[in-house]
């Protein structure tokens, strides 16, 4: 029998591997940006040594970092990344890696663009403002909403359903002033706001009277589109 030191270390190595003890690994030197990856030699749970099989520098640490990422989510596949590397070498692996890296890439940014309009619409629609009718205990009520929301930010309400229409008649040109009825609102409150849509829904219908153009009754700007 011969004594452990006249054994080859190319020959206790394949002992070793052929007892399964050997394992690889990436790692990656994010100081210089080097990735590589290692034959391990392990025995009783101890690591006996350990072996290059390849390294690659990188020009940019977000390269390396970002190939070292993707290794690490595919660690079940070191095992034949090793045994192919000390045969064939790191080059089909990095091409590989690289390929699949750009369409997750390519795959990430189309995801971020579409976010980024969903996000813009989003606060368009946020920005605008809208009105519904809204009944409450026999009271009806014309509300203005922001986009996005079930809920007004604002009601007048009516006693009587025609006086609902009467304001009607007047509210449906007014939606390009929507906006700014909002930021009345913000700043002098919904008493304010209520006072100054009426008082303006009087004003325009004396104006058509005087025009003749009144549709007369109780909804005098029945047929009123906004224009005088």
């Amino acid at each position: 029998m011969r004594d452990t030191a006249e054994i080859d270390p190319s020959e206790r190595e394949g002992k070793l591997a052929e007892s399964g003890l050997v394992e690889y690994a990436v790692r990656l030197d994010a100081a210089s940006s080097t990735i590589g990856m290692f034959r391990l030699i392990r025995g009783n749970g101890a690591l006996i040594a350990e072996y290059p099989i390849w390294t690659r520098t990188f020009r940019h640490r977000r390269h390396a970092a970002s190939l070292f990422g993707w290794m690490l989510d595919r660690r079940a596949q070191w095992l034949l990344w090793g045994r192919l590397g000390e045969v064939v070498g790191p080059d089909r692996l990095l091409a590989m890696a690289a390929s699949e890296l750009s369409t997750l890439r390519s795959s990430q940014a189309r995801e971020l663009l579409k976010k980024r309009a969903k996000v813009r619409k989003a606060k368009a629609r946020a920005l605008k403002i809208y009105s519904f009718l809204v009944d409450r205990h026999g009271e009806f009520g014309i509300d203005l909403r922001r986009g996005g929301e079930d809920k007004g930010f604002f009601v007048i309400w009516f006693r009587q359903n025609w006086e609902r229409e009467r304001f009607r008649d007047w509210w449906r040109p007014q939606t390009h002033r929507f906006a700014d009825f909002a930021a009345f609102f913000e700043e002098q409150g919904s008493r304010a706001l209520e006072r100054k849509l009426l008082a303006e829904m009087q004003e325009t219908e004396k104006r058509v009277k005087l025009a003749g153009l009144s549709a007369g009754g109780r909804r005098p700007l029945r047929f009123w589109r906004g224009d005088e």
